[in-house]
């Protein structure tokens, strides 16, 4: 009895195959920059746990295509939904300006054109950024100290005949 049982299951066609999911699977995509690198997050919601995905990119001559290649398993599976989260960062890029393709198993899902700064005027960028934010924080406090400063004044005021 058994063996008829490994028969049935090892004779049952079993691998991965390409699978092209439905927009509804494809619950987040996002494209993002940091210094010479382009980053591409994809995330999905799979109708059970035998899925794959395999991340593959392309830069060349200002366009950058990431492709998500998703592939199910043949044989079986647990049937529930799977969250799958998939990103994939490119080498160091030129400053310039690029149109970035996301493909999900060969479909496109989506197009945006990002920028690549010069990395010195990016990094000088992060530097007044830093600045400034220490220079609220500083102006911040300021205010605070003065307006405890009329608080404990205010209090001192109240309790002395």
């Amino acid at each position: 009895m058994l063996d008829d049982l490994y028969i049935r299951l090892a004779s049952k066609s079993e691998g991965w195959m390409l699978y092209k999911p439905k927009m509804e699977e494809i619950r987040e995509y996002k494209v993002s920059t940091y210094d010479k690198y382009i980053n591409a997050t994809v995330k999905f919601i799979l109708k059970h746990s035998g899925f794959k995905i395999e991340p593959r990119y392309k830069a060349l001559n200002g366009y950058v295509r990431f492709d998500f290649y998703v592939y199910e398993w043949a044989g079986m599976a647990l049937p529930v939904l799977t969250e799958k989260i998939c990103s994939l960062i490119t080498e160091p890029l030129d400053p310039g300006g690029y149109l970035v393709q996301i493909f999900v198993s060969n479909v496109e899902v989506a197009s945006v054109e990002v920028a690549i700064l010069d990395n010195e005027r990016s990094h000088q960028s992060n530097q007044i950024d830093s600045l400034q934010a220490m220079l609220n924080s500083a102006f911040i406090g300021v205010i605070l100290l003065l307006l405890s400063v009329i608080v404990v004044a205010e209090i001192y005021r109240c309790i002395k005949p």
